[in-house]
C-alpha cells in the first residue's frame, strides 16, 4: 500500500471513529430527558383520569390534545431514530467495529422501548377520552330523564288547557255548570 492510499485509509478511519463517537453522543443527547418527559405525561394522564372519575367539573380536552400532539411527535421521532439505528447496525461497508455495532443495537432497543411507551400512552389517552365521553353521556342522560319527567307532567295539562282554552261556542262542557266550578 503506498503512502497516499495509507493516508486516505487512516483519515477515513479517523473520520468514521469521530463520526461514531459523535453519533453516540448525539443519540445520548436526544434521549437524555425523554423518559422523564414521558413520565410527566403519564402522571398528567393519571391526574386527568382521577379528576374525570371523581366528577370534578374540569374540561381536560385542551390538555389531552396537547399530550396527544406531543406523543405523536415523539412517536415519529422514535420511528426515525429506530430506522437510523437499524441502518447503522447493518454496517454495510464495515465502517464500525463490533463494539460500536453493539452500542447502536443498544440505542435501537432503548428507542424501541421509548416508542412502545409513547404508543402505550397514546392508547391510554384514548381510554381517558372514552371515560370522559362516558361521563358526559351519563350527565346528558340525567338531564334527559329530568326533562322527560317534566314533559310527562306538563303535557296532559297543556292538552287540557289548550282544549278548554279554545273559545268554542258549541262545546257541551261550556253549558254544564258542574265543570265550570272545577
Amino acid at each position: 500500500m503506498d503512502a497516499s492510499k495509507f493516508k486516505n485509509y487512516i483519515l477515513g478511519t479517523i473520520f468514521y471513529r469521530y463520526l461514531s463517537e459523535r453519533t453516540e453522543r448525539y443519540m445520548d443527547e436526544l434521549l437524555k430527558d425523554d423518559i422523564k418527559h414521558l413520565q410527566r405525561i403519564e402522571a398528567g394522564c393519571f391526574q386527568m383520569e382521577e379528576e374525570i372519575q371523581s366528577g370534578e367539573k374540569t374540561d381536560p380536552t385542551g390538555l389531552m390534545a396537547k399530550y396527544r400532539k406531543i406523543l405523536l411527535n415523539k412517536s415519529f421521532q422514535y420511528q426515525q431514530m429506530m430506522d437510523m439505528s437499524d441502518t447503522l447496525v447493518e454496517n454495510v461497508n464495515d465502517f464500525f467495529d463490533e463494539k460500536e455495532v453493539i452500542c447502536f443495537q443498544t440505542y435501537g432497543q432503548k428507542v424501541e422501548r421509548l416508542y412502545n411507551r409513547s404508543k402505550m400512552l397514546r392508547e391510554y389517552m384514548l381510554q381517558i377520552r372514552e371515560l370522559q365521553q362516558q361521563r358526559l353521556d351519563e350527565e346528558q342522560n340525567r338531564i334527559m330523564r329530568i326533562l322527560t319527567i317534566v314533559t310527562a307532567i306538563f303535557s296532559p295539562l297543556t292538552l287540557v288547557a289548550g282544549w278548554y282554552g279554545m273559545n268554542f261556542v258549541g262545546m257541551p262542557e261550556l253549558k254544564s255548570l258542574s265543570l265550570i266550578t272545577i
